[in-house]
């Protein structure tokens, strides 16, 4: 179903209290270069093997219920995207990723 939307370059449904899955889907859009979903109480396990499309710079997952593994495609040491985590439960954020928690 999400496939159909592969020309989406921006999304954004930060703070708007959705509750209900993530689709981990929306990561690999081919066109997709900003995805906020912070602020809801999404729910879902990532898992560090799911792939990103190759135009995603910003991806904001903070403040929601998503637990599992940060995606490698999303880790500081493997790309050049800006991305905010904090807030969730992913056990594998390491001492570099401080950095993007907020202040």
């Amino acid at each position: 179903m999400i496939t159909q939307y592969y020309q989406l370059q921006k999304l954004d449904i930060s703070l708007n209290g959705f509750v209900g899955p993530f689709l981990p889907s929306l990561l690999s859009l081919p066109m997709l270069n900003y995805l906020d979903i912070g602020g809801n109480k999404l729910t879902g396990v990532l898992l560090q093997n799911m792939s990103c499309g190759t135009d995603l710079a910003f991806v904001n997952l903070s403040s929601n219920l998503l637990t599992g593994k940060l995606p490698t495609c999303l880790e500081l040491t493997t790309s050049d995207r800006d991305v905010l985590y904090g807030g969730n439960c992913l056990s594998n954020v390491g001492a570099e990723s401080l950095l993007l928690l907020p202040q």
